[in-house]
């Protein structure tokens, strides 16, 4: 049955769905993120994981973590706001964006510090699950899972999906679009996971460029073919090993740019960041074509 989950058109929350009727078959077998009855929130947050974790694995994806430098880059920076979704291109049908903790307080909530909470990543699922409405071509939904860590080790987690229906329909829209209930009227929380989608677009956006710096790192992989040609004795000892390694692609600069004079600066100023920003540059002939570039930040430091 979990064969299925690694296919084009399995989504996340159809795999939610299967392990709630799977635990509690008294539901609707294609609900739609149904609560089970008498579930609390944190039983349902934890399936939910075991879900998102069962889909990661049978699509083979990728866990990505950036460098501190990168971040430090990507948070002075900005996307074009008309910059459409045909731009945004999430590496692999599946992947994990795992979040440094110094990162993650920058989309930390007053009520997070209270619970003691923050988030620790965000899942990325891609899927073809039909055709779309009066077309031949199949839809694109994209499914994000953020998931919340807290010093009680407890799990929270909320699911955020919406097709992609244009590709023309630029990257903010479509980010606000899936935060927005049928009431029209957001939370005062989505305003930072509108920061977190955000942050995670450039950092795929990064990924796209022919520049960007980032390395594949695959320890575990290689312990376990390591695993199946030793004795029992270093079996057990490789094993131990094994606890703390880990497969993932690192990306971005292993330093941050270093502090910059203005030029032509003559008074005397704080140091301060010149935003950067992702944008669609014009090029070819008669400039009709576009290709996305990164200007980077720069720290300014007149003196």
């Amino acid at each position: 049955m979990w064969n299925d989950w690694a296919g084009a058109r399995a989504t996340c929350l159809d795999c939610i769905n299967e392990l709630c009727w799977q635990v509690n078959q008294h539901l609707e077998r294609h609900s739609r993120y149904q609560r089970p009855p008498g579930w609390a929130d944190s039983t349902l947050a934890i399936v939910a994981r075991w879900a998102a974790n069962i889909h990661f694995d049978r699509k083979n994806g990728a866990l990505i973590e950036t460098t501190p430098a990168l971040d430090a880059l990507l948070m002075q920076s900005d996307i074009d706001g008309t910059l459409p979704m045909q731009w945004f291109s999430p590496p692999f049908d599946a992947q994990y964006l795992q979040l440094n903790r110094a990162t993650a307080e920058h989309f930390r909530t007053l009520e997070d510090r209270a619970k003691g909470r923050w988030i620790e990543g965000i899942f990325c699922f891609v899927s073809r699950p039909g055709p779309s409405e009066n077309r031949n071509e199949f839809i694109t939904v994209i499914e994000l899972m953020v998931v919340y860590a807290s010093s009680d080790r407890g799990i929270s987690t909320r699911l955020l999906r919406g097709p992609l229906l244009s590709p023309e329909e630029t990257v903010m829209k479509w980010a606000e679009g899936i935060l927005t209930p049928e009431s029209g009227q957001r939370a005062t929380y989505d305003d930072v996971l509108i920061k977190l989608i955000n942050n995670m677009v450039k950092v795929f956006l990064y990924l796209g460029l022919k520049d960007a710096r980032k390395e594949v790192n695959t320890e575990h992989s290689v312990a376990l073919k390591r695993l199946a040609g030793v004795g029992p004795k270093k079996q057990a000892k490789l094993q131990r090993c094994m606890d703390s390694l880990y497969d993932r692609i690192t990306v971005g600069p292993a330093t941050a740019p270093a502090i910059l004079p203005a030029p032509g600066a003559t008074g005397i100023r704080a140091p301060h960041w010149r935003r950067g920003h992702f944008r669609a540059q014009p090029c070819g002939p008669a400039r009709s074509s576009r290709k996305l570039i990164f200007v980077a930040p720069i720290l300014i430091h007149a003196d």
